[in-house]
């Protein structure tokens, strides 16, 4: 070798840089249209994550809006059974 010192920092990261990328051309690296088809795909999954993530918001207003109708009718209920009962005796 003529100088080169691969103890030297900046000489060890050109190598390694070097290496690795050797690497990635013999090895096929990933195509800009592939990352961009992933990366549309990621923000599409992002945006039904997000429309899914509002529709779980409202279907739990829902729960929370029958939650209380169900109560409301128990009590309706309990009235009527209290009143049934109250007449029966009488």
């Amino acid at each position: 070798m003529t100088g080169l010192k691969l103890s030297r920092p900046l000489n060890r990261t050109l190598w390694v840089g070097s290496l690795l990328t050797l690497i990635l051309v013999l090895g096929g690296c990933v195509s800009v249209d592939a990352f961009k088809g992933v990366q549309r795909e990621a923000e599409a999954l992002g945006v039904e994550l997000r429309m899914e993530q509002q529709r779980a918001q409202e279907l739990d207003g829902q729960v929370h809006q029958l939650s209380e109708k169900v109560r409301e009718l128990e009590r309706t209920a309990q009235t009527a059974r209290e009143e049934t009962s109250r007449r029966e005796r009488e």
